[in-house]
């Protein structure tokens, strides 16, 4: 019997870590030129938003001014485009990060090349972080130039809970907007109010290079950087060598409350980072390191996802890749408690499975520890860089990117590059639900106006519902009994009700219609 179970057991593993979701839809948008796929976000219809940048002028592209440009393209559910709207000057323009506001409209943050002309103005000098606010039809709101008189890049732009919004990137400069920079390029966060006036600004870094790649606002009212730095002194400590992974914890006036520097010899550049449901933070980026923190190296370049707890405590990392270049861009936390990154890969072998050619885009799976439950390599005999993965409004996931030739698993392209964004389907029908003993009783399920939670031999549990985002809708400690919560206002979708107590642990999926 015993044999026998882990026989079994060892079955389950295989089939979980070779088995891999099928694409469910996939669409390319574009236009004769380059079209680059940087971000992806669900909105708050059902359908999702898609940003980058683009050289195009004719396709899918109504209007371009000069040579590349911000562009947003609204899908509905099925990938099928309802809006595209591009915005920039006679330059370069170049986005990297879009979400959907409170207000139903989008922040996107990039950089800017162009002189005040076209859609840009106050620009600053060389490069400037962009930040641009469009209502939900796509128009411009507003936009804002951040930066001095040198090169001042910029990569992510985010809404801030308690308002305004948080800007990350690096800052070569020492003037304009910026003060106090360290030497050579340091992370420059701003704080912008409403309507993009800057409430502040701060600069983090040493005599060396270093570059915010991410933010993320959290619980405290503070914000988590991801980034890299070269240095060795100023605000950087226990540095190991070349670029670092660097992750800054700030508060909301931008004072480092803890800043930690993860890596071996070699390079390692963070990309991502994302909030757990653990107060942690799980980061995604690349290494060439095969010593100090880093176990487990493939060869050339690895993707490398690490998991630190919420004083930035390394609790376990995990290269993934094989023999050739492998890159992880874009990291989350799965409504199952686990992760998944995408990224692209040139490998044909290690962690990494593929039925095409240079490059492909790669998601992986991996267990609340780090190992690995799936791989899928998606892609053509051409180029194929995925950047960015959210989760759809079902449960599965939305992958976004760019590809180079229209063959094997990529629709006709337009030009040199289009768009390409891909549609997976739930995996392992979703959420898994655990229950013991059945203590809880939810319903109805699916759901409109309310939902009924009934508990059974239960004096009190913690409750919390979580929506695809693994954002925290509703929570409520020691519940007493039974309980009516109130659904009507919350967007349709999946969603996740934790309920803890002691020695009791049961999740379940619910849909709100």
């Amino acid at each position: 019997m015993k044999k026998l179970i882990i026989f079994l057991l060892s079955c389950l593993y295989i089939s979980l870590t070779f088995s891999q979701p099928e694409i469910e839809w996939s669409k390319t948008y574009g236009g004769s030129d380059y079209d680059r796929g940087r971000d992806v976000a669900p909105t708050n219809d059902g359908g999702y938003v898609i940003t980058g940048y683009s050289y195009s002028v004719d396709g899918d592209i109504t209007s371009n001014n000069g040579f590349s440009e911000f562009w947003i393209v609204k899908i509905d559910s099925v990938g099928n485009m309802e809006w595209q709207k591009s915005y920039g000057g006679s330059s370069e323009e170049k986005a990297f990060s879009i979400e959907q506001t409170s207000d139903g409209g989008y922040v996107v943050g990039g950089q800017v090349e162009s002189v005040n002309d076209g859609d840009v103005s106050g620009f600053n000098g060389v490069w400037d972080h962009w930040v641009v606010k469009l209502d939900s039809a796509g128009n411009l709101e507003w936009q804002k130039c951040l930066g001095g008189s040198d090169f001042d890049y910029g990569y992510a732009a985010r809404e801030v809970p308690s308002g305004g919004y948080i800007s990350v990137g690096d800052a070569k400069s020492n003037d304009g907007m910026i003060t106090y920079n360290h030497g050579e390029e340091d992370v420059w966060v701003v704080k912008l109010d409403s309507v993009g006036n800057m409430e502040w600004q701060k600069c983090y870094g040493g005599s060396e290079s270093e570059v915010g790649m991410d933010i993320r606002p959290t619980a405290d009212g503070g914000f988590v950087i991801a980034g890299s730095t070269k240095s060795e002194n100023g605000d950087v400590t226990d540095h190991f060598d070349n670029y670092d992974f660097w992750i800054i914890k700030i508060d909301s006036i931008g004072s480092i409350q803890w800043e930690n520097c993860y890596g071996g010899g070699g390079s390692d550049r963070a990309c991502s980072i994302n909030l757990t449901d653990d107060g942690g933070y799980i980061v995604a980026g690349d290494t060439k390191s095969e010593t100090g923190q880093v176990t487990g190296f493939h060869a050339d370049i690895d993707a490398w996802i690490i998991k630190i707890d919420s004083v930035g405590n390394l609790e376990w990392q995990k290269c993934v890749g094989g023999s050739d270049l492998d890159y992880a861009f874009s990291v989350m936390q799965d409504l199952d408690g686990r992760y998944i990154f995408a990224g692209y890969s040139d490998s044909k072998d290690g962690d990494v499975y593929s039925d095409w050619n240079k490059y492909d885009y790669w998601v992986v799976k991996l267990s609340m520890s780090g190992n690995i439950l799936w791989q899928k390599c998606m892609g053509s005999y051409g180029w194929d860089f995925g950047r960015a993965i959210c989760q759809a409004h079902d449960g599965g996931y939305i992958v976004a990117g760019d590809a180079l030739s229209p063959s094997g698993e990529v629709p006709p392209i337009q030009g040199w590059s289009d768009y390409w964004i891909i549609k997976l389907p739930p995996y392992e029908i979703g959420v898994p639900e655990l229950s013991f003993n059945q203590h809880i009783t939810i319903y109805p399920n699916p759901a409109r106006d309310f939902i009924n939670i009934q508990s059974k031999d239960i004096n009190s549990y913690n409750l919390i519902i979580m929506n695809i985002h693994g954002e925290t809708v509703y929570s409520e400690l020691k519940v007493n009994s039974n309980i009516k919560i109130n659904v009507s206002d919350y967007p349709k979708g999946i969603y996740v009700i934790k309920i803890s107590g002691k020695k009791l642990i049961e999740i379940r999926k619910v849909i709100i219609y």
